[in-house]
């Protein structure tokens, strides 16, 4: 009997291990999370931008909020990065967007280490003063016991019609003499989650 329970108590404590309880307190890690967009320029000139300024939380009831520094997008050219944010983002009266969504945290504090799990989420994202629910899918990751990866698994496709942004765009086509810049903009997201 008595080794019938220290087994017992043994399996007990591998299934602990093995499993990733979400808590309260999880923050994002900036320096390894990011968010690219990719511009058509030309109708056939494809380039990939970065967006690393991000900051984010997990609370204790699954809802995620992220803030997106719209002055830290990196497109390569430096020129190119000042006119995105003072003529494109307008970031002196609009330096952030946010997006806001909710995990399904009963599947996620069901996962073990290395496991992957898809979740269809809708996200809140207000950008350029205008607030829209995109739907989304995620795939959610446990790398430990207190890190857990959210990544899009497919490219989120924004118009930047719906985001008064099309005065912007005319402007930098003007200014880099391109005949077409695409309204369309896939965008994808890695964002990884800390526990404090």
């Amino acid at each position: 009997m008595k080794i019938l329970k220290r087994d017992r108590l043994l399996l007990l404590l591998i299934m602990t291990c093995l499993s990733h309880p979400v808590m309260a307190g999880w923050i994002l890690n900036q320096d390894s999370s990011q968010i690219n967009f990719i511009s058509v320029k030309k109708n056939t000139v494809g380039e990939v931008h970065v967006l690393t300024g991000l900051t984010g939380s997990v609370d204790d009831n699954g809802q995620v909020s992220l803030t997106i520094n719209l002055n830290s997008v990196e497109t390569q050219i430096p020129v190119r990065n000042e006119r995105l944010k003072k003529l494109f983002f307008e970031t002196d009266i609009y330096p952030v967007a946010t997006a806001v969504t909710t995990l399904d945290l009963t599947e996620i504090n069901a996962l073990t280490l290395g496991q992957l799990i898809s979740q269809e989420l809708t996200i809140n994202l207000q950008l350029h003063g205008v607030q829209i629910a995109l739907p989304v899918s995620v795939q959610v990751s446990a790398m430990s016991d207190h890190a857990l990866w959210v990544t899009l698994t497919e490219p989120v496709v924004l118009n930047i019609e719906d985001y008064a942004l099309s005065d912007g765009l005319k402007t930098l086509m003007t200014l880099a003499k391109l005949p077409s810049i695409s309204t369309v903009v896939p965008v994808t997201a890695r964002l990884l989650f800390e526990a404090e």
